[in-house]
């Protein structure tokens, strides 16, 4: 399994209109690892961790449109 960042950067991608076969492309996952993260919200293995992962999105998405990069809870930046 991927680690959360990859989840979260995954469903940011998505969000901003990137394709199925544009983002594994900039992750360096396969198709259908994006296609199963986009497709099921627990993925991640518990409620409590999903709500996270809806809740990191969020985030995401609002520092990404600010043109920075996604940034996850350990600091690193993903460049999308």
């Amino acid at each position: 399994m991927h680690s959360l960042e990859t989840v979260v950067a995954t469903k940011v991608l998505a969000r901003q209109g990137n394709t199925i076969r544009q983002i594994p492309r900039e992750l360096g996952v396969s198709r259908n690892t994006v296609r199963r993260y986009l497709r099921d919200d627990m993925v991640v293995g518990s409620t409590a961790r999903a709500a996270h992962t809806r809740a990191m999105i969020r985030q995401s998405t609002a520092t990404a449109s600010l043109g920075c990069g996604v940034r996850s809870t350990s600091g690193s930046t993903f460049g999308v």
